[in-house]
């Protein structure tokens, strides 16, 4: 089972940073994947590969670690871990119900949390910083999530939460194509 979980996890992140993929960031060296694993206490989240000059998309096995939610700290794997991994440990935290966590930049989702962060319908989280990288951060988005599916960082991206890996994957394309129809409606006049 955990095979499977990392292997859907490899997958997810080469989907989402695939040449002309969903996220529009051709260099592939930002975003993360996870799942919370069956004990319910831990999750598999890809490490920090750009810190060893390496893309999204050439993530391998070797790469995934191992998180505790209740301390953030590393439990397996020899890859550093990433400063937004409280962006994951936040939402597992405040969500006993989520399974799968995507957090990436999509081009068309941050235009439109630049302009007006209602548009998509979507809570928002906003810390006055570029990143979310400290506990009571990752904590507080977890709680702005809400029951929501997805939750908008202006100007950083979006966070994609759902009970599978397959599911959260989907959502996240479909957010950053409804955002890229609801841009280019815009441009024609108000949006009801």
């Amino acid at each position: 089972m955990i095979a499977d979980i990392k292997q859907e996890i490899l997958i997810a992140s080469r989907v989402l940073y695939a040449p002309n993929g969903i996220t529009n960031v051709q260099e592939g060296f930002s975003g993360h994947v996870s799942h919370r694993l069956p004990e319910g206490d831990k999750y598999i989240v890809t490490g920090h590969t750009h810190v060893v000059g390496r893309s999204t998309l050439d993530v391998g096995y070797d790469d995934l670690v191992s998180v505790d939610m209740k301390t953030g700290k590393r439990l397996e794997g020899t890859m550093p871990l990433l400063g937004e991994n409280v962006i994951h440990t936040g939402v597992y935290r405040a969500r006993p119900d989520v399974n799968c966590v995507i957090h990436v930049h999509p081009f068309w989702c941050t235009v439109l949390s630049l302009v007006d962060n209602q548009i998509l319908g979507l809570p928002v989280f906003f810390t006055g910083k570029s990143q979310v990288e400290s506990e009571e951060d990752g904590d507080a988005l977890g709680r702005a999530l809400g029951e929501s599916y997805a939750l908008l960082i202006p100007g950083h991206g979006v966070v994609v939460a759902a009970d599978t890996i397959e599911q959260a994957l989907v959502s996240t394309v479909y957010l950053e194509e409804q955002s890229k129809k609801l841009y280019h409606a815009s441009v024609l006049g108000e949006i009801p």
